[in-house]
C-alpha cells in the first residue's frame, strides 16, 4: 500500500501542514514576490510614464489605490489557492469554476503572456545595458547581454527554489539601500517640507489623467501573484503563501507611495513645475540611464515562469494528456 506525502511527512515527525523536503519559507516567499515585482525598475520605468501620461503630483494616490485595490484581491486569491490546495495559479482557479477545457486555455494564454513578458525585458536588459556600458566607453553588443541575462535566469530556474532567494538577498537589500538613501537624503535636505499632503487632495488626485496614472499603479504590482507558484516548494503553504502575499503588498505598497512622495518634492524647480497636475515632465535620458540596472534586475528575477506549464502539467493540471483522457 502507497503512502502519501502527508502521511510519510507525519511518519518522518513533520508537524501537520508542512511538507517534507520543501525549502521555502515566509520571508523567502516575501523576497520572491518583492523581487517578481521589482520596486526599483517600477519606479524608474513605470513612474516617469506616470508622471508623464498621468496626472503628476497626484501619482501617490494612484499607488495607494492601486495596493488598497490589489489587498482586497489577495484576500480572495489566497482563499482560492488554499481551498484548491494547489499550485498553477490562474490556470487552476478558471479550471475549478469553468471547467477543464477553458482551464487549458487559460493555463496556455498565462503561459504565454509570461513568456512575452520575459522575453520583452530580456531584450530591454541587452538594450539598457549597451547604453550603460557605452557611457563607460565598452562597447558589448546588446544581443550578447541579452543572452547573458537568458542565462543567468536559465541557471537560477533549473537550481532549487531557495537559491534564487539566497541570490534576491544581495540584490533585494541594494535595492532598498539605494532608494532608502535617497530618501533619508531627501528628508535632510527639505525636513517636513518634503512631505506634502497636496499630493493626496481631491484637486490633485482629479487633476491630469487619471486613468494612466491607475494603469501605472497597477502594473508596478506585477509580480505579486506568484507566491502561489511556490506552494510546492513552501514549507507550510497554507500559513506562508498568504502571509507572504499580504506583507508583500504591504511593503511595495509602502515602499511606491513613500519613494515617489518624496522624489517629486526632491526634483529641481523648473522640473518641479513641469510635473505639477496637468504639466507633468520628464528627461527621457535620466530614466533610460538609471532604469538600466533595474530592467536587468527585473530580467534575472523572472525564474518563476518555467514554473507555470511545469505546475499545469503534474497531477489533474489542465496541460496534463492523461488527465484529459481520464475525462
Amino acid at each position: 500500500m502507497s503512502t502519501t506525502p502527508a502521511e510519510a511527512g507525519l511518519s518522518s515527525g513533520t508537524s501537520p501542514g508542512e511538507r517534507p523536503g520543501a525549502r521555502l519559507t515566509s520571508s523567502h516567499l516575501v523576497l520572491l514576490v518583492v523581487a517578481a515585482a521589482a520596486p526599483l525598475g517600477s519606479m524608474i520605468g513605470n513612474v516617469p510614464l506616470g508622471i508623464l501620461l498621468g496626472n503628476g503630483a497626484g501619482l501617490p494616490s494612484a499607488f495607494l489605490a492601486a495596493g488598497a485595490v490589489i489587498a482586497c484581491l489577495a484576500c480572495g486569491y489566497v482563499a482560492l489557492n488554499t481551498a484548491l490546495g494547489r499550485a498553477g495559479g490562474f490556470a487552476v482557479f478558471v479550471e475549478a469554476g469553468l471547467g477543464r477545457s477553458l482551464g487549458l486555455g487559460a493555463a496556455y494564454a498565462t503561459a504565454l503572456a509570461y513568456w512575452a513578458g520575459s522575453l520583452s525585458v530580456a531584450v530591454a536588459t541587452g538594450y539598457f545595458g549597451n547604453l550603460i556600458l557605452a557611457s563607460f566607453g565598452i562597447d558589448v553588443p546588446w544581443w550578447a547581454l541579452t543572452l547573458v541575462g537568458i542565462g543567468l535566469t536559465w541557471v537560477l530556474g533549473r537550481r532549487a527554489a531557495d537559491l534564487s532567494a539566497k541570490v534576491l538577498v544581495g540584490l533585494m537589500v541594494a535595492e532598498f539601500v539605494i532608494l532608502v538613501v535617497l530618501d533619508i537624503a531627501i528628508l535632510a535636505r527639505q525636513g517636513l517640507s518634503a512631505l506634502p499632503a497636496t499630493s493626496f487632495s481631491p484637486s490633485t488626485i482629479s487633476s491630469g489623467n487619471l486613468g494612466p496614472a491607475l494603469m501605472c499603479g497597477f502594473t508596478s504590482f506585477i509580480g505579486i501573484e506568484s507566491a502561489i507558484l511556490y506552494t510546492r516548494e513552501a514549507r507550510n503553504p497554507g500559513r506562508s503563501v498568504p502571509r507572504a502575499t499580504f506583507v508583500s503588498v504591504g511593503l511595495i505598497s509602502a515602499f511606491y507611495v513613500l519613494t515617489h512622495h518624496r522624489r517629486h518634492r526632491s526634483r529641481p524647480g523648473p522640473v518641479r513645475r513641469r510635473s505639477d497636475p496637468g504639466r507633468p515632465g520628464v528627461r527621457p535620458g535620466w530614466a533610460v540611464r538609471r532604469g538600466a540596472a533595474a530592467h536587468r534586475h527585473a530580467g534575472v528575477l523572472r525564474d518563476e515562469l518555467p514554473r507555470l506549464p511545469h505546475r499545469a502539467a503534474q497531477r489533474d493540471g489542465p496541460l496534463r494528456p492523461e488527465a484529459r483522457r481520464r475525462r
